[in-house]
């Protein structure tokens, strides 16, 4: 995750020294990005909450819980699974930008899992096994500094998950959330923007590209 926050604030610097506070020009207090609505489009890396989930089939297992659910008989003597892997994830959103410190929309996006299964007694491989997280989230955005090609923010979106391909003891529809401390974007009408934050949306990394009118 440091390694992440880095990133993001490397790309937060270079957009602020793009703008004309580092550029010799006359700093104007009043100047921020137009309010209104914009589209996006974005890729992530994948969530780890996510990934334990369908490796394990439960929600919320501690370490202490993990130990004990491993050494059931049932446990020991099932099939068994290697590393869970996923392809990432996508999605798209849109949002309205209210003032200089605050926009709020919606995102939906998806990633996949999957892992080889194998017979116990054997180790003969049976099938893969192939899952996904779905996600539809309100989401609220607070703005750092707001300038017309760059601005910083924080966000965070609470919304509905779905979860196809997960074998689960619970329900396969449930609540969800996703914080992204810090995100950078730049651009005036036609720009990108990259993020880190955890969730069920993602873990580590989220970049895309938006378009405001």
């Amino acid at each position: 995750m440091k390694q992440h926050i880095s990133a993001v604030l490397l790309a937060a610097l270079l957009c602020l020294s793009a703008t004309d506070a580092f550029a010799g020009e006359r700093f104007r207090r009043n100047q921020h990005s137009p309010k209104g609505w914009s589209v996006s489009a974005f890729v992530n890396t994948p969530s780890a909450y996510a990934s334990e989930m369908f490796a394990t089939g439960h929600y919320y297992i501690g370490c202490a819980d993990m130990f004990w659910y491993n050494l059931t008989l049932e446990n020991i003597y099932s099939d068994y699974h290697d590393q869970t892997r996923s392809t990432g994830g996508f999605g798209v959103g849109v949002e309205y930008k209210f003032n200089h410190w605050i926009s709020a929309g919606v995102d939906f996006a998806s990633s996949f899992y999957y892992h080889n299964s194998y017979e116990a007694l054997n180790s003969n491989s049976q099938s893969v096994k192939v899952g996904a997280a779905i996600t539809l989230m309100p989401k609220v955005k607070l703005f750092y500094m707001d300038k017309p090609k760059c601005r910083l923010y924080t966000s965070f979106a609470l919304g509905l998950a779905a979860y196809p391909g997960f074998y689960l003891a619970e329900d396969k529809v449930t609540a969800s959330y996703q914080m992204s401390p810090i995100g950078v974007e730049f651009g005036k009408k036609f720009c990108g923007f990259v993020e880190t934050g955890f969730g069920v949306q993602y873990s580590g990394l989220r970049a895309g590209v938006v378009y405001k009118f």
